[in-house]
């Protein structure tokens, strides 16, 4: 939840989803003359970030990453946890 009068934080939060979202997703090779065109197997295989939740004291974000296991049918997902503003730390796995 956010705290009222704080007008840059739904900016850093929306930032720092963006960066976590373009952190998390697999890394897709390009072809040496440019990207190569998207297939349905690189769609796939990308990871689903969602419902952050900036903590009270504003240090830290929970998010959460799905991920789809074709072969088991089913939808990975986990919790992560981030320190704020993230600078080189990893998201921490809950």
């Amino acid at each position: 939840m956010l705290k009222s009068g704080s007008a840059t934080r739904p900016y850093t939060a929306i930032a720092l989803f963006a960066s976590l979202l373009a952190a998390t997703r697999p890394a897709i090779p390009a072809a040496e003359s440019g990207p190569k065109p998207w297939t349905v197997d690189d769609i796939l295989r990308l990871r689903d970030v969602s419902d952050p939740q900036i903590s009270p004291d504003g240090r830290w974000v929970a998010f959460v990453v799905s991920e789809a296991d074709y072969d088991e049918n089913a939808l990975d997902t986990d919790v992560y946890l981030a320190a704020l503003p993230q600078r080189e730390t990893a998201p921490i796995p809950l």
